[in-house]
């Protein structure tokens, strides 16, 4: 079942419920957030706030930790950590991450949006909330300094062509920028995606799924796919 902010507008209530409506019949769990931040309005469905395994999303809350600490440093970001960031991001590289990961990273989590991760002891063990995602995409178009931004969303629109599903493979010319992650379990795949799409980034979504069991990774990814595709077809 769904529930809508009562902010919603009908429009975008529809197109929420006929992407929960989708994801449901596809199995397992699936959580939905979708923004427009032109108007404010907020689409949660009721696995919203329910917690689900991050996997590489959480690698943009990384990049953000580097470029945050390094700004309030006064000093631009090392070579290094700049190089690791952009791997992280354009091609998910988990050795980058485990490089830029460190307990201090894990406690900063909350401020820029992941406000109930869990399992923070390793990056790939964090779980979160599609609403911590959606705040987390927010946190690097609305808060971060504009040249970070600028170099984030340029990295989140330059994900390599094999991880270009989810919120990247939902609509042509919407110029989407995102993040997915992907891991199996007992209970089947947990697959996400967390991004941006519209004119001036006007949406931002984010959907987490947790199996059903037995299902591969290719089937969380259609099914992140399809409920994205759902939820924005013919907004603008």
């Amino acid at each position: 079942a769904s529930a809508a902010s009562a902010a919603a507008g009908p429009d975008l209530t529809a197109r929420g419920r006929a992407a929960d409506a989708f994801a449901l019949a596809r199995g397992g769990r699936t959580g939905i957030v979708v923004r427009d931040r032109t108007t404010g309005e907020t689409w949660r469905n009721a696995e919203a706030g329910s917690a689900f395994r991050a996997a590489s999303t959480v690698k943009l809350a990384i990049a953000v930790d580097v470029l945050v600490r390094a700004r309030a440093a006064g000093r631009p970001p090392d070579r290094a950590d700049l190089a690791a960031v952009r791997s992280m991001i354009v091609s998910s590289d988990n050795a980058a991450a485990g490089r830029l990961w460190s307990a201090g990273t894990a406690a900063r989590l909350a401020g820029y949006g992941l406000r109930d991760a869990t399992g923070t002891g390793a990056w790939g063990t964090v779980r979160c909330t599609p609403e911590d995602l959606e705040r987390l995409v927010t946190y690097v178009l609305e808060r971060t300094h504009p040249a970070d931004r600028d170099l984030l969303v340029g990295l989140l629109r330059a994900v390599v062509p094999e991880q270009r599903w989810g919120v990247l493979g939902a609509v042509a010319g919407a110029r989407p920028g995102g993040k997915n992650g992907w891991v199996p379990g007992p209970a089947g795949w947990s697959v996400a995606t967390v991004g941006f799409l519209g004119p001036a980034e006007r949406y931002t979504v984010a959907v987490m799924t947790a199996g059903p069991a037995g299902t591969d990774f290719l089937a969380g990814v259609r099914t992140v796919t399809g409920t994205v595709t759902t939820l924005v077809l013919g907004l603008s």
